[in-house]
């Protein structure tokens, strides 16, 4: 018979990667905060809300799914937009796993904050 060899447990895992990697980690996220300057900088105001418009698009997609979540509506209507009628959320270009991440972020950050962050965790 053969010996099976146990696998680490992933907490283990992820430990041993972080104790393994930790500098070219903080390396990336210095660079990252470098070249993303000033927004690091000015992460809880709206500088760069300021600067580029679809930022608000991207701002109503954080409000409109945290709404939508805690209401439990449909995820491809809103009545918010075009007032009684409502609008077809289809083809619009929501990036879910970034306005999740935001829906996430906004208690601890708020608005300008999880938009902020989340550019930089995209960068």
């Amino acid at each position: 018979m053969s010996a099976r060899l146990a696998r680490p447990a992933p907490l283990t895992t992820i430990v041993n990667g972080l104790r393994r990697d930790w500098l070219s980690l903080a390396l990336y996220a210095a660079a990252t905060v470098v070249m993303t300057y000033p927004v690091a900088a000015h992460l809880n105001d709206g500088w760069l809300a300021y600067r580029d418009i679809d930022t608000y698009m991207k701002l109503w997609d954080q409000w409109w799914l945290g709404k939508t979540i805690a209401a439990g509506g449909p995820f491809s209507f809103t009545i918010d937009l075009f007032h009684p009628i409502g609008l077809d959320l289809t083809y619009h270009s929501i990036c879910w796993t970034v306005t999740a991440l935001m829906v996430g972020l906004r208690p601890l950050l708020g608005g300008y904050g999880a938009y902020n962050a989340t550019i930089l965790v995209g960068v």
